[in-house]
């Protein structure tokens, strides 16, 4: 069974990385996800779908075959429409024991350009 904690996340000064010091976005995180340790994780609550990336997916080898057909396609905040190659589920942790949680999401695979890996919405 899985359980999610309801936990307030603060940073201090000695958080701040001086080289992302020009990164607008909310929060970008690491992650592990099908055992894997994934950077560049996007959590962006305006987003009503969790996104992985083909690339990123790639590298995690998992089969294409495992990809789920999906009969919706994706629109960008400018318009654009674009069809994700399908969807598949697997486990995402975050933070570290004794603080750890795990839980299966299910992913659109999108293949796209990206400076993220992963965009986590608000599901999540």
């Amino acid at each position: 069974m899985l359980t999610w904690i309801s936990e307030e996340i603060s940073f201090s000064q000695q958080d701040l990385d001086p080289m992302r010091n020009q990164n607008n976005d909310a929060l970008v995180i690491s992650a592990t996800l099908s055992n894997f340790w994934v950077k560049k994780v996007l959590v962006d609550s305006g987003s009503s779908a969790d996104i992985i990336f083909y690339d990123a997916y790639a590298q995690l080898g998992i089969d294409n075959a495992q990809l789920r057909k999906v009969n919706t396609p994706l629109t960008g905040f400018s318009g654009e429409m674009i069809e994700p190659l399908g969807e598949v589920t697997l486990p995402l942790s975050l933070g570290s024991y004794p603080r750890r949680s795990t839980k299966m999401v299910k992913f659109l695979v999108v293949n796209a350009p990206s400076a993220y890996n992963i965009i986590l919405g608000d599901r999540v």
